[in-house]
């Protein structure tokens, strides 16, 4: 895998599927498609992930890890 960056603003969620990488959203919005539910970036069991320079909005969680 390879370390990704986010050239536009996005909107929906983000998962993490992959470990060792960075995701650089560049200044970037992520936001919520409904307003107050959902995750915005998940990170489902990963490791040595770097998330940087995102901003997240309308989100319940904006920015989730989840260890099984």
């Amino acid at each position: 895998m390879e370390d990704t960056e986010l050239m536009v603003e996005h909107q929906g969620n983000i998962i993490i599927g992959a470990d060792d990488i960075t995701l650089d959203c560049a200044g970037n919005m992520v936001s919520s498609l409904v307003p107050g539910s959902g995750m915005g970036i998940a990170l489902n069991n990963r490791i040595k992930v770097t998330v940087k320079n995102c901003y997240v909005q309308d989100f319940e969680v904006g920015l989730a890890y989840l260890r099984a």
